[in-house]
């Protein structure tokens, strides 16, 4: 009797099919859910916190908030994109920059600029503090300004930089080239960009780019360029390529705007180098001397399903003026082009033209 009162009170024997109370699920639960708790939120942080993990694999982070003491992280980001290139470590190293506007100068190779960019590394603008992944410069302006007291960009060295999403503005600078950005020896890219209001004082020779300037040549290195589905305008110097200026070397400049930018010859001037002029837009530019569009004085130039409009020269050459080097010019436009004493497209000097497939109207004196 005692062994089946203990039985009937829940112990069971050994060949009887144990059924757990429900109370042991209940509490098994309890156990249980801590551990997902856990597991989801890490893997949660992970997700939203991959930046901060980027941010130590070269990627460095600037904002207008930021400050130069931090580590240049998302949660520290630094103030100038200077103390970003100084943190950068290697050449794959990417600089992201929240939109503002960016005017400290530095003196770094006894110039003063905003950018001294010696290293190679990616500059990126358009983000916000609050979307570091998904650029949008148009919403998002992000502006390097010199303030008339240096250039917004320069590159000393042999170095690779790629530039896009930002404004370029109010770069002023005498005896020398590229108010808004000096590529003396670098291999630069500049893409999306916006460069306006640059300006060189000075009309020396070789005192060009108002807007950009690209000129070194070695024994073992070229400087090259390449400008991209960028805008250039309101851009001014006293001598030569108010927005655009090569001295040397190699250049691709394609998908652009040039426009609204003053000079005494050429919005874009050439001295020198092999350069390709691709599917832009070059219109209203105006030279207080020859060439309202594009001045080419040495070099080698293809000008490639272009269009020039509307671009204006005080003396001659509306559009063109050829001084030297070998230009050809192939599926281009060439409309409206005007000049006050002679030439509304070329005005040529010297040098080597070939022109085909190439429609003229509306240029004066002369379409072609």
């Amino acid at each position: 009797m005692r062994e089946e009162k203990v039985m009937r009170m829940g112990q069971h024997s050994a060949n009887e099919k144990r059924i757990p109370h429900p109370f042991v699920f209940l509490r098994a639960g309890w156990i249980l859910l801590p551990s997902l708790s856990v597991v989801m939120a890490l893997m949660i942080f992970l997700l939203f916190n991959s930046q901060l993990l980027q941010a130590a694999e070269g990627i460095h982070y600037v904002s207008p908030e930021g400050v130069d003491s931090g580590s240049c992280s998302v949660r520290e980001p630094c103030l100038t994109i200077q103390q970003a290139i100084t943190n950068a470590a290697s050449a794959g190293d990417e600089i992201r920059v929240a939109a503002g506007i960016y005017n400290t100068l530095n003196q770094l190779g006894s110039e003063s600029q905003v950018v001294y960019a010696n290293k190679s590394f990616t500059l990126r603008g358009g983000f916000t503090t609050t979307d570091w992944l998904a650029p949008d410069p148009v919403r998002n302006p992000t502006i390097i300004d010199a303030a008339s007291s240096g250039r917004g960009v320069y590159i000393p060295d042999p170095v690779t930089v790629v530039v896009t999403g930002f404004h370029v503005r109010n770069g002023m600078i005498a005896d020398n080239k590229g108010a808004g950005i000096y590529n003396k020896a670098g291999h630069l890219t500049l893409r999306e960009c916006e460069i306006y209001d640059n300006e060189v004082t000075t009309d020396g020779y070789t005192d060009v780019g108002g807007g950009v300037a690209s000129d070194f040549t070695g024994d073992a290195f070229v400087a090259t360029l390449i400008l991209q589905d960028s805008r250039f305008y309101s851009n001014t110097t006293a001598a030569a390529g108010s927005a655009i200026g090569i001295i040397t070397g190699t250049a691709v400049i394609e998908r652009n705007e040039i426009f609204n930018n003053n000079t005494a010859y050429g919005g874009i001037s050439v001295f020198g180098g092999d350069v390709l002029l691709k599917n832009n837009w070059v219109y209203a530019n105006e030279a207080t001397l020859s060439g309202g569009g594009i001045a080419i004085l040495a070099g080698n130039v293809r000008s490639l399903n272009n269009s020039l409009y509307g671009n204006t020269a005080s003396d001659s050459g509306g559009a063109f003026y050829l001084a030297g080097g070998t230009t050809a010019i192939t599926n281009t436009l060439i409309v409206s082009n005007t000049a006050a004493v002679s030439h509304g497209v070329f005005y040529t000097v010297g040098g080597t033209l070939s022109v085909a497939y190439t429609d003229f109207y509306g240029n004066s004196p002369d379409d072609y």
